[in-house]
């Protein structure tokens, strides 16, 4: 976005953006009823599930009955389809419960979608989360989606910020990017061309925070912040014929 222009587009991130990422203690213990479902050893197997983050996200294991079979085979056994299949309902289920938006967040997409913005998500994610993505209340919210397991890259990859902005019919520089800072997300939507904005959220304690940085690679960031999607319509509003950065 140009000096002087406002965005015709908001594109999103998804998880510690709109919905919660989970906290580790939560992930690991489906993890662990899922290891006991598959027949392998439940800490290692969370620990596998760990892991397997970027291989997930880049789709390579295949959709979530082989990721299940492909860990576990890690383990020396092959599981059962009605093994595999209980193990995917839990995971399943785990993201159901992660899709629900947070306190406000409709309203704040309805409001900008009124206003005239065209709305993107990019999402690093495994299967899970475009398998359900219809079942979200957030599905009916955007124009775009682009999940990282469907096209094989993750952010910040400039392929998916590209594919975004095309897909919205706009330019790069026309669209503001949103999301908690993961992936070097931030940085990475600033080089493809965008304006890029942090959410900065609580997260439940000192413990997940360092967990999930360590995890999802949050970097620094000394752009703009803002600390709840609900003062994004006002932001805009008054930054209109501004530059947010």
């Amino acid at each position: 976005m140009s000096a002087g222009k406002n965005p015709s587009a908001i594109v999103f991130d998804l998880y510690d953006t709109l919905v919660p990422g989970g906290s580790r203690a939560v992930r690991d213990g489906v993890s662990h009823a899922m290891a006991r479902d598959l027949g392998v050893d439940p800490e290692a197997f969370a620990e596998a599930i760990r892991d397997s983050f970027d291989a997930r996200c880049r789709g390579t294991l295949g959709d979530l009955h082989q990721t299940l079979f492909h860990l576990a085979e890690q383990f020396g056994t092959q599981p059962e389809r009605a093994a595999l299949d209980a193990a995917a309902e839990r995971r399943l289920e785990l993201h159901r419960s992660l899709l629900a938006p947070a306190t406000g967040v409709l309203e704040t997409l309805g409001r900008l979608r009124r206003s005239g913005y065209r709305l993107g998500l990019i999402s690093d994610c495994s299967a899970e989360t475009p398998m359900l993505w219809r079942e979200s209340a957030l599905a009916k919210c955007f124009d775009v989606t682009v999940f990282s397991c469907e096209i094989r890259a993750r952010k910040p990859d400039r392929a998916l910020y590209r594919r975004a902005a095309a897909s919205l019919g706009v330019e790069p520089g026309d669209c503001l990017y949103i999301g908690d800072g993961a992936s070097d997300e931030l940085a990475g939507a600033e080089r493809a061309g965008m304006t890029a904005l942090k959410i900065s959220v609580e997260h439940i304690d000192a413990r997940t925070q360092t967990d999930r940085r360590e995890l999802y690679g949050v970097r620094s960031w000394r752009g703009r912040v803002i600390h709840d999607i609900a003062d994004l319509p006002a932001l805009l509003e008054k930054a209109a014929g501004d530059d947010l950065n």
